[in-house]
């Protein structure tokens, strides 16, 4: 996996429309066979493009490098703030990446230097590319309100005796109110190694 820049994760999602333009069009390819397949380049004209392009050494000129600099930057500021974290940390090698997929952006439109409308493609695809996975708020809330007990049936026949002897007085209850408990996933993460080193410390102390 290393050999690659680019990762794209495909969910499969069931979709009555979608699914059946597919089942269709798999139908009509082996019914058809190549008659279904319309193209509007032939296999030879993309090869033909393809070994041309390759002709080019694109060089990144000075605006296209501090703009690489610049998004490469954000990305990491990104990387290591906010609730979502990348499923893998931004480093040099996706400034490499960068690089490379701006001088192959130059190359399909056939030009000799790297644009910074070529970085900034590159710098979309390879942002679209990165899994990024929300990381919950850990919440410390009590469970009282999950245990409470089913009183309605148990009650309901006493509430109903004491209600015809004597008539209700008006009470006024104040909500109690209820602190939330909860940190983020970080502080959490802290929190617990802190616990888990003064852990073993004392066990050290203790034997």
């Amino acid at each position: 996996m290393s050999r690659f820049d680019l990762f794209f994760v495909l969910i499969d999602e069931c979709n009555e429309v979608t699914d059946y333009a597919i089942a269709r069009r798999i139908v009509d390819l082996h019914h058809h066979n190549k008659e279904s397949v319309q193209r509007v380049y032939s296999v030879e004209d993309i090869q033909r493009y393809i070994m041309f392009a390759r002709q080019f050494k694109p060089k990144i000129n000075k605006e296209s490098q501090d703009f690489m600099v610049e998004e490469y930057r954000r990305l990491r500021q990104r990387d290591s703030t906010g609730t979502a974290m990348s499923s893998w940390r931004i480093t040099v090698r996706q400034l490499e990446s960068m690089i490379r997929l701006s001088e192959g952006m130059a190359r399909m439109h056939c030009q000799d230097e790297v644009q910074p409308k070529h970085v900034k493609e590159a710098f979309r695809l390879l942002n679209k590319s990165i899994i990024r996975v929300e990381q919950p708020v850990i919440n410390f809330e009590d469970e009282e309100e999950m245990a409470e007990p089913d009183l309605e049936n148990g009650e309901e026949n006493v509430a109903m005796e004491t209600s015809e002897e004597r008539p209700e007085e008006p009470t006024e209850t104040a909500p109690a109110a209820k602190t939330s408990l909860s940190m983020s996933y970080e502080e959490y993460k802290t929190t617990s190694n802190l616990l888990i080193l003064y852990m073993r410390q004392q066990e050290d102390k203790e034997g």
